[in-house]
């Protein structure tokens, strides 16, 4: 058992309740939105930069050709 936890009494779910205040419940919330967000741009944004393969290329060619809308 380490120090701290000698010092600190584990906290109970009722208790663990009373910390989450509406802010901070709020800020939480907010992050999740913007990470949400934020990771689709930033994915294709790191992915431009890498140089693809010719098995990578063919692949999106017949995914391309796939999700092409009927005619």
């Amino acid at each position: 058992m380490t120090a701290a936890a000698e010092i600190v009494p584990p906290l109970g779910a009722h208790q663990v309740l009373l910390l989450l205040t509406t802010t901070s419940y709020a800020v939480l919330i907010l992050v999740a939105i913007v990470t949400s967000v934020m990771a689709p741009p930033m994915l294709r944004w790191a992915m431009g930069r890498i140089r693809q393969n010719p098995q990578e290329a063919d692949r999106l060619d017949r995914l391309a050709a796939w999700t092409e809308p009927p005619r």
